[in-house]
């Protein structure tokens, strides 16, 4: 789950540089994009793909060793969660075949409110199972109640993603506009004990130093 997971965080900001690769100049767009190409379909193919069938399987295999969660409430939450979570992974890969014909029909700033989908679907499957085997509050309520936390982060991230939409200047693009002041806002909104918000500084983070890395590398 964890390499599957790594993939769909990844895969749509390849698809975001690619985008982006497309409105540059022509003489970099024909070094950019194909190496784009075959970064995108290496991770699609060689890793999200092959761990997303695992992962199935093994869930399949998990519930047939342990029937008696099927009969009980956050299994059911959580299979739902599961579904929306293949659905995600199905569309993406429709976004994935587009591009490598070179068909763009998303811009970067709709990439990057899609990028956050797989973050929300991991909060709430993660919460969803370790509240059903601790604390008092009903584990769908726990879930819920994180979900609810984790869209509003996401929320956050989408409005700064349409400020920094209108800040992009030639010499700064939106990317590092937008890395920067979300990492930022959420650092000053730690609080003790939130480690929702640690979580999402720490993915951010992560996204950021990617995202630069590529551009240095590029």
């Amino acid at each position: 789950m964890i390499t599957w997971f790594a993939g769909l965080f990844y895969v749509p900001r390849l698809f975001i540089y690619h985008i982006e690769a497309s409105n540059r100049r022509k003489e970099e767009a024909q070094i950019l994009i194909p190496q784009l190409k075959i970064m995108s379909r290496r991770l699609w193919y060689f890793i999200t793909w092959p761990s997303a069938i695992l992962a199935l399987l093994f869930a399949v295999w998990l519930l047939v060793l342990m029937p008696s969660w099927l009969v009980q409430g956050w299994m059911h939450l959580k299979l739902t969660f599961v579904f929306l979570l293949i659905l995600y992974h199905l569309k993406t890969h429709q976004i994935f075949l587009k591009l490598q014909k070179d068909v763009i029909t998303y811009s970067s700033l709709f990439m990057r409110i899609w990028n956050e989908g797989a973050t929300l679907l991991l909060f709430a499957i993660v919460f969803l199972v370790i509240s059903s085997f601790v604390g008092p509050s009903p584990p769908v309520k726990i879930t819920i109640s994180a979900l609810a936390s984790a869209s509003f982060n996401a929320s956050k991230i989408c409005c700064l993603s349409v400020f920094c939409w209108y800040l992009d200047a030639n010499w700064v693009s939106a990317s590092d506009c937008l890395d920067a002041l979300v990492v930022l806002v959420l650092i000053l909104e730690i609080r003790p004990r939130t480690s929702n918000n640690v979580c999402t500084v720490v993915f951010i983070c992560i996204h950021s130093i990617s995202g630069l890395n590529f551009r240095h590398a590029s």
